[in-house]
């Protein structure tokens, strides 16, 4: 468990901000990712690789703040794929990146709540 998530980015936010208000502002990114993470089946359903770009794109750098880097690299990975139009290929990685998605967030909550 300790590949998918690096605490550096959290810690860095307590140096800088206080433990308090750096965790307040964590879990509000939480909450935003997790809103991001609900909305991939529906966009990896339509088929529509804009659709899963844009989807991917948001939760990206939300995901890179809390220290969940494996989830952003692979977000990016998959908006390149639509980038590029292989919407087919990006399609494919629908389960691989839910199970990714779903273990950052346990982790992450497990942390900040």
């Amino acid at each position: 468990m300790t590949d998918v998530i690096s605490w550096t980015s959290i810690e860095g936010l307590e140096k800088a901000m206080g433990a308090p208000a750096a965790h307040a502002f964590a879990k509000r990114l939480l909450g935003f990712l997790e809103q991001r993470v609900a909305e991939i089946p529906a966009a990896f359903g339509s088929g529509d690789g804009e659709q899963i770009r844009n989807c991917v794109h948001k939760l990206a750098s939300n995901a890179a703040a809390l220290g969940a880097l494996k989830l952003s690299g692979m977000a990016r990975e998959i908006e390149t794929l639509c980038h590029e139009g292989k919407t087919a290929e990006a399609a494919g990685r629908q389960e691989e990146f839910a199970a990714l998605a779903a273990e950052s967030l346990e982790i992450l909550r497990q942390r900040l709540t």
